[in-house]
This record gives structure tokens, sequence and C-alpha cells, in this order.
């Protein structure tokens, strides 16, 4: 064998054996760019179902809000109701006292004080209406905060972001 050749076939085994542990290399980073995107597809994939979670806690928080804004306006139609009923029982109270006064007899005052006495039943009935519905409403409410504050405020930013 020439000498010539000999070394061209050294030369090609080497630059073979380059092309070899080029590949290999190659072949690594392929490997290694696919499990990065697997993973990032995979993260990709928990953040877009957190953001369907955040939209969801919105829409409940949303609907909380309308909620307790019409228990709100429910319970102060029953405290005006109750402030006319106490005015109506303060009028009936001064004809008591002028019909006192003027001298009327019980079996004539009888009708003034037994509609005094109904009107202070319901009143009574409305105020203990009106405070468990407050203490509903501000139970809700404080429920209601206590998401909004483990939900954070810019949380759907930091979603987005993530």
């Amino acid at each position: 064998m020439r000498p010539s050749s000999v070394k061209r076939k050294k030369h090609w085994k080497a630059n073979r054996l380059s092309l070899t542990v080029e590949e290999n290399s190659w072949k690594q980073g392929k490997n290694t760019i696919k499990e990065t995107k697997t993973a990032l597809t995979g993260q990709k994939e928990q953040c877009e179902a957190g953001l369907v979670q955040v939209s969801e806690g919105e829409s409940q928080i949303s609907s909380s809000e309308e909620a307790l804004s019409g228990q709100q306006a429910q319970l102060d139609e029953l405290t005006s109701q109750k402030e006319a009923l106490s005015s109506q029982a303060a009028e009936l109270q001064a004809q008591y006292d002028a019909g006192v006064e003027a001298g009327k007899t019980e079996e004539e005052l009888a009708e003034l004080s037994t509609q005094i006495q109904t009107l202070n039943g319901q009143i009574s009935a409305m105020e203990e209406q009106i405070n468990a519905g407050q203490a509903q409403i501000n139970g809700a409410q404080a429920e209601l905060t206590a998401k909004k504050i483990r939900a954070g405020p810019d949380k759907e930013l930091n979603w987005r972001a993530a």
C-alpha cells in the first residue's frame, strides 16, 4: 500500500470519527430540545388551566358580589318599611297620649292600644329579620373578602405573565 493511501485512510477515519461525534452531539441536542419542548408544553397547559380557574373564580366572586348587593337592597327595603311602621306607631302613641289627656275611657283607647301593640310586634319581628339578614350579609362579605385576599389582586396578571 502506498503511503499516501494510508494517509488518506487515516484522514478519512479521523473525519468519519469527527462526523460521528458531531452527529451524536446533534442528536443529544435534538433530544434536549424535545424534552424542553415537552416540559414547556406541560407548563403552558398548567398555566392555561390556572387561567381557567382564575376566570371561574372571578366569575364566582362577581356573582357573589351581585347576590350580596341584591340582599343588601332587600335589607334596605325592609329597614325602610320598619321605619315607616315606627312612624305609624309613634303617631298612634301620640293619639293615645292625647286621648288619655283628654280623659277618654279605656274602652275608647283600647283600639289605639291594640294597634300600637300590633305595630310594635311587627317592628320587633322586622328588627330580628334585619339583624339576621345583616349578620348573614356580614358573614358572606367576610368570606368574599377572604377569597379575594387568597386570590390576590393581580392573580390573573401573574398567571398570564408565567
